[in-house]
């Protein structure tokens, strides 16, 4: 939260209540990556290809869905919660596609930033008499 005195002087605001709560709940989740990535309640630091790639919680930018696809703050990751349940048909909410909104920083720390890692976080399960590579279980993920 030491950053939050640059904000203005970068452009940038402190997050809302709202992302601030839809970061927190991401940091929860993707903790288990401490050792690859941090957050510090305004800017989320992650660390793959030795670079320390810096994504705020949320720019203050309103941008339009194809845009924001482009240029992600964290907290748009969800921007569309997830719902249980039947989905009425015919969908009428546009762009409405939770999981679409996502973050190339957060999942190269996550997963590896190329096939190589990719293949080294896989093990061998056995699922219906065929042996088939998945990820390894990570402990929140």
């Amino acid at each position: 939260m030491f950053l939050t005195a640059l904000f203005p002087l970068l452009g940038l605001a402190a997050p809302s209540p709202e992302a601030a709560q839809k970061c927190a709940q991401i940091h929860a989740t993707y903790k288990t990556c401490a050792v690859r990535y941090s957050y510090d309640g305004d800017i989320f630091h992650f660390i793959y290809d030795k670079q320390n790639v810096q994504v705020a919680c949320e720019d203050g930018k309103q941008l339009a869905y194809f845009d924001r696809l482009d240029d992600m703050d964290m907290s748009s990751v969800l921007m569309y919660p997830y719902l249980t349940g039947a989905t009425p048909l015919p969908e009428t909410r546009q762009n409405w596609d939770p999981g679409r909104l996502r973050s190339e920083a957060l999942f190269k720390t996550t997963f590896g930033s190329g096939e190589d890692d990719v293949r080294a976080q896989l093990g061998h399960k056995v699922r219906a008499g065929e042996t088939v590579l998945v990820a390894a279980k990570k402990e929140s993920v």
